[in-house]
C-alpha cells in the first residue's frame, strides 16, 4: 500500500509540474515563435477557454468505466468471494452453496446476455446486425460491472458476508472510495491533456469524447 501511495505521488506531481512547464512554455512559444500556431494558456483567450472548458474536458466515457468497475471491485471485496482461492483446500458448507447459487447465477447472466446479442434480431445488435458496433459494445464495461456486483451480491448475500441492503450499499461505497485516487489522477490528466489540444490547435472535443 506504501509502495502504491508512492507510485500516485510521483504521477501526481508529475503531472501537476506538467502543467506548469505547459502554461508557462506555451506562453514562452507564442510570444516567441507567433508563426508556430502555439496558443498560450495565459493569454486572455487562453484563460476564458481555461475556464469555460474545465467540466466538458472531464466528461469522458472513461470516468463512467473507473467509476462502474471500482463499484464492482467493492463488491467483489467485501462478498468474501476471493476466499474462494482457497477453495481446493477446503470451506464451509455456507460457502460452498453460496458458490452453486452464484454460478446458477452467472450462467443465467450469461444466457441473458447470449438471449439479447446471439439470436437473430437481437435487441443489442445494431440495426444491420452487427455485434461491434452495436448497444452492446458501447455499454460492455456497464454490462460486465453490473454483471460482477449482481453475482457478488448474490454470493455474499448466500454466504453471510452481505446481513443487509445497507452491507451491499457500504460494499459499493468502499469500492467508490477506492477509487478516489485513481479519479484525481484522472481529472489532472484529462485537463493535462485538453490544454495540451488546445495549445496545439486540435479540436480536444472530438478526441476526448472517442474516448
Amino acid at each position: 500500500m506504501r509502495n502504491r501511495s508512492k507510485v500516485y505521488d510521483f504521477i501526481i506531481k508529475g503531472l501537476l509540474v506538467s502543467n506548469a512547464v505547459l502554461f508557462v512554455g506555451a506562453w514562452l512559444f507564442a510570444a516567441g515563435f507567433p508563426d508556430m500556431g502555439i496558443r498560450s494558456l495565459l493569454s486572455a483567450e487562453g484563460i476564458r477557454w481555461v475556464f469555460s472548458n474545465f467540466i466538458s474536458s472531464l466528461q469522458t466515457p472513461l470516468l463512467i468505466y473507473i467509476i462502474l468497475v471500482f463499484m464492482a471491485y467493492g463488491c467483489v471485496r467485501e462478498s468474501g468471494i476471493l476466499s474462494l482461492a482457497h477453495f481446493f483446500k477446503g470451506v464451509a458448507y455456507r460457502q460452498r452453496l453460496a458458490l452453486w447459487f452464484t454460478l446458477a447465477v452467472v450462467v443465467l447472466y450469461i444466457g441473458m446476455i447470449v438471449f439479447l446479442t446471439c439470436i437473430p434480431h437481437a435487441l443489442l445488435l445494431s440495426v444491420t446486425g452487427e455485434l461491434w458496433p452495436s448497444p452492446f459494445s458501447a455499454a460492455l464495461v456497464p454490462v460486465i460491472s453490473v454483471g460482477v456486483m449482481f453475482v457478488t451480491v448474490v454470493y455474499g448475500g448466500v454466504s453471510g458476508s452481505f446481513h443487509s441492503f445497507s452491507d451491499v450499499i457500504i460494499a459499493v461505497c468502499s469500492g467508490i472510495s477506492s477509487a478516489s485516487p485513481v479519479i484525481f489522477l484522472y481529472i489532472l490528466a484529462m485537463q493535462f491533456c485538453s490544454c495540451v489540444l488546445y495549445v496545439a490547435g486540435a479540436d480536444f472535443r472530438d478526441i476526448l469524447f472517442s474516448i
